[in-house]
């Protein structure tokens, strides 16, 4: 049995690893912190884990629903810098503040408000668009400036391609296998060393 235990720690430890690397290596972003996507430079940004404060948006479409009919995200234009516009997912969760804000928006742009004042915060990774029905209702909403509407989507509440909940349970069961693993292979390296 004594002979099993590196063996054993060795395959936990390699399955920690392994496990890390499939999450995308998602715990490193969320240890460093999100970069601040006013802040983001070049128009280049898929990839990047981000906190952004949303306070102006343009459309919402592309509402997904339950089987029971209840909205469970949708999709919202915003801006990006100056003159470039994105995506952004909407999960449930924040569906009522986007749609304020929407209103808002739409108010300040017809001359109703003076000033914006509605906003939420949220966190997510920009991803590349990779659906086509999607790319294809945004430039459709896009009529006119397709040329400043980058293909990309700032996913809330994800760390790399990941749901953020996922990221820490994956690390979490990582971190147990390793810590296991190095137990097990120091414990029979003490055992080996007593018996010598």
């Amino acid at each position: 049995m004594l002979k099993r235990k590196p063996f054993w720690g060795v395959v936990l430890i390699v399955i920690s690893v392994i496990i890390l690397i499939s999450s995308g290596l998602g715990i490193y972003n969320l240890i460093r912190g999100p970069k601040s996507y006013e802040e983001l430079g070049g128009v280049d940004s898929g990839g990047r884990y981000v906190q952004a404060e949303i306070s102006i948006i343009f459309d919402i479409f592309m509402e997904e629903t339950s089987e029971r009919g209840e909205v469970t995200g949708a999709y919202a234009i915003i801006p990006y810098g100056d003159e470039y516009y994105m995506l952004l997912y909407i999960p449930a969760e924040y569906m009522d503040s986007a749609q304020q804000i929407f209103e808002d928006t739409t108010s300040y742009l017809d001359g109703e408000l003076d000033k914006l004042g509605s906003y939420c915060v949220v966190r997510g990774t920009i991803r590349a668009i990779n659906n086509d029905d999607l790319s294809e209702a945004y430039l459709d909403r896009m009529e006119g400036l397709e040329d400043y509407a980058l293909g990309y989507v700032l996913e809330v509440g994800t760390v790399g391609y990941l749901p953020t909940g996922w990221v820490i349970a994956l690390t979490a069961i990582s971190t147990v296998c390793l810590v296991s693993g190095v137990v097990l292979v120091v414990f029979d390296l003490r055992k080996k060393k007593e018996a010598a």
